[in-house]
């Protein structure tokens, strides 16, 4: 009776780390960016929680609505928000195992994300404006492009949880390859994680709509991507498409922070702090590359993404090269 009285506590401790994590962090990985893109500019630059107060500020506003837009613009927000908290409880973060974990569960997180997109493209048609359908039109063209390179990077990281799935327990679940997932496992898949890196952080990039695909701070409507599909949402609505995003870019750096630096402590604590200090670290290796990359010209970014899926496809041929060489099969 103790055992599963202690059992129960550790696993509510653990879920409701995650779930601070996931909720209220957010926002602050967006403000360290801010920040420090603001200190390499040689400006102060706003505080780090800066984005809470611009959320508070715009929860408190009124809501103003087009007479063009139906019910589609009103409920994008909120499915913006749910398909990103969605996504975020199928990656496992801090160490521990993700809340949804089931076999296949890497799939389901993919459309899951798709699906927030969808959303967001979707809203931004029902305006009826015309920049705003350029925004979802190019939204709608690189989400097509970069596509192919996420479904091969979770075909990689399914393939590392199946070469030995005594090992990692779940067979294509992220929870399953991620969560036991040790620095050793660089040594046998080095080869094969090296480029998944690479073409997930592109990725990042691109599904966050960050320098050097799209400019958040760009007022330019012609050059827009990301912010000129949301110029007519005001309000608590904003907020909402806002925070969806900064869940998002959490969610993405979670799961590149988990591959790049798989290592488990012996206490929770010490993976919690180490988790928080992986995503500063990236969130510092993408303002390394707003701060020394301009914004693409729109033609030049499906080079990048075929870069990017080039090497995707390269982890995946490896890893089964790799996979051949565990098994004892002939490479």
């Amino acid at each position: 009776m103790m055992a599963e009285f202690a059992w129960l506590a550790e696993t509510l401790m653990q879920r409701t780390i995650q779930m601070f994590i996931l909720i209220v962090l957010p926002p602050m990985f967006i403000g360290i960016i801010v920040k420090l893109k603001a200190v390499a500019a040689g400006r102060k630059g706003p505080p780090i929680w800066q984005p809470y107060l611009d959320l508070a500020r715009l929860s408190r506003k009124g809501v103003v609505y087009s007479t063009a837009t139906g019910q589609v613009f009103r409920w994008a927000p909120l499915l913006v928000v749910a398909s990103s908290i969605t996504a975020g409880l199928i990656v496992p973060m801090a160490g521990f195992t993700a809340p949804i974990h089931f076999s296949g569960d890497l799939i389901v997180f993919a459309y899951v994300l798709a699906l927030g997109r969808l959303a967001i493209i979707l809203a931004s048609l029902d305006t009826g404006s015309a920049f705003e359908g350029m925004g979802a039109s190019r939204e709608a063209s690189f989400a097509a492009l970069a596509e192919p390179t996420m479904f091969l990077i979770l075909v990689s990281l399914g393939l590392l949880g199946h070469a030995d799935p005594h090992k990692f327990g779940v067979e294509w679940s992220l929870t399953g390859t991620l969560a036991q997932m040790e620095m050793i496992t660089w040594a046998h898949y080095g080869p094969a994680l090296l480029p998944l890196s690479f073409a997930l952080f592109v990725l990042i990039l691109l599904e966050n709509s960050r320098v050097p695909f799209d400019d958040p701070t760009t007022h330019l409507e012609l050059t827009m991507i990301h912010e000129v599909m949301i110029l007519d949402h005001s309000g608590p609505d904003l907020a909402l498409m806002e925070y969806g995003a900064a869940v998002k870019l959490l969610v993405f750096q979670s799961l590149l922070g988990r591959i790049i630096f798989p290592h488990h402590f012996e206490s929770q604590w010490a993976d919690v702090v180490t988790f928080v200090i992986k995503i500063g670290v990236l969130s510092v290796c993408v303002t390394a590359v707003e701060v020394g990359m301009a914004r693409l010209k729109m033609n030049r970014i499906p080079g990048i993404l075929l870069g990017a899926f080039i090497l995707a496809a390269l982890s995946v041929v490896v890893m089964l090269v790799e996979m051949g060489e565990f098994r004892g099969l002939p490479s």
